[in-house]
């Protein structure tokens, strides 16, 4: 399987928060304690043996539930503050792991797993008793897909359909659709500070186009209500930066597509850099460098979470942490959690514009059956996948 990534672990660990409420104990000891759900089955002593990272604490069982008591305050708060808290209750049990460091400048950024080698906790009912999950080049995922040297690509582009044409020994999967690759204005920039900059390039921006050359397809762009035609040429600042994520290869496409764009609009008097970056490089961007600088940048080009269709916090804590947007209307919205509010804010005072949806499938040879992805970033459905009863004349090459 190709894409040995964090998404794999997803099938050795659960979310704590799945399988016990976490409140604080209330008898003044400063204690945390884990009420288990219906839904976990090895008690309170299971939660103890199966947390991971926890701060520090120590943990015991009781009637109540699991209690943990913590070396300190601070590490106290830090665990309640942290909602994503793991279990080690997946379908599957981490063998091996060989991670290798991916750089960018002489400290790395990050760690990615070459290879990730998860065996079933249950070899006895599992259709699949080991799983081996690799990172490789693309090119090398399609020969190895179709040679079936591999059987699953868990995650690819939209735009990579047409690549399966005709190819029968393959089944592609769906994966719903949660997100839309969106551009962010860095709204502390003294250019884009103005809501009419940003609508004026909003309305510049011809998002089927974009959605056509990133997505593979014009019926991917995300239309606006009321939307107005393109002016000839938008205003421009005369430097701008287009930040987007390096491991999105759509996402480049459509930054060039637009710098292109930009470019030729302001009849080359403005210059425009696509800067490409990790999420973490992203993280650590300063919005605004006090003294209007070409180093500081214009617009980020995301993906960010359908309203509706992921949770409320995350949509607008990405748009915040992303565009530096404080405007009234944008905090009275997100304090009330109105979906619709926040909708109108991002329509009328475009903070945020979103472009095409990010459509992405699985491909899964033939020779296995069940699994149906649920949601972009969830893996789980893998543990679903069986050897099909199929005789040699059902299976295409």
């Amino acid at each position: 399987m190709n894409g040995a990534t964090a998404h794999a672990l997803e099938l050795v660990y659960s979310a704590l928060v799945d399988y016990a409420d976490i409140v604080a104990a209330e008898d003044g000891t400063g204690e945390v304690l884990l009420r288990p759900k219906p839904t976990w089955p090895h008690g309170a002593q299971g939660l103890c043996e199966r947390l991971i990272d926890h701060d520090g604490a120590t943990c015991r069982a009781t009637a109540e539930g699991a209690r943990l008591r913590f070396p300190s305050t601070a590490a106290r708060e830090q665990f309640l503050r942290r909602w994503l808290r793991m279990l080690d209750h997946g379908p599957y049990a981490l063998d091996h792991e060989d991670p290798f460091p991916s750089r960018r400048g002489p400290e790395p950024s990050r760690t990615v797993m070459r290879t990730v080698d998860l065996v079933a906790r249950d070899s006895a009912a599992a259709p699949i008793k080991r799983l081996h999950f690799e990172t490789m080049a693309l090119e090398d995922a399609w020969r190895r897909l179709f040679a079936r040297e591999i059987d699953l690509l868990p995650l690819l582009p939209g735009y990579y359909r047409s690549r399966f044409t005709d190819i029968r020994s393959v089944e592609l999967l769906e994966i719903p659709v949660s997100e839309q690759i969106s551009l962010m204005f860095n709204t502390r920039h003294p250019h884009w500070s103005d809501v009419r900059a940003r609508r004026e390039l909003a309305a510049f921006i011809d998002v089927r186009a974009v959605a056509a050359l990133a997505c593979g397809s014009p019926d991917c762009a995300v239309t606006r209500p009321g939307r107005v035609e393109r002016p000839t040429a938008p205003t421009l600042p005369p430097h701008i930066i287009i930040w987007v994520l390096e491991d999105r290869t759509s996402t480049v496409t459509a930054a060039r597509v637009i710098s292109y764009w930009l470019r030729r609009a302001s009849g080359g008097t403005t210059t425009v850099d696509v800067v490409t970056a990790s999420l973490e490089e992203l993280n650590g961007l300063t919005y605004h460098s006090g003294d209007g600088s070409a180093r500081e940048h214009d617009l980020v080009l995301l993906p960010l979470g359908i309203l509706g269709q992921v949770s409320f916090g995350s949509v607008a804590g990405r748009v915040s942490a992303y565009t530096g947007y404080d405007a009234p209307s944008f905090l009275e919205a997100v304090a009330a959690a109105d979906e619709d509010r926040l909708r109108a804010v991002f329509e009328d005072e475009v903070p945020v514009l979103p472009l095409y949806e990010s459509r992405q499938f699985a491909a899964v040879d033939q020779r296995f059956c069940g699994g149906q992805p649920q949601r972009l970033t969830s893996w789980k459905w893998i543990a679903d996948l069986r050897p099909c009863a199929r005789s040699p004349s059902e299976l295409q090459r």
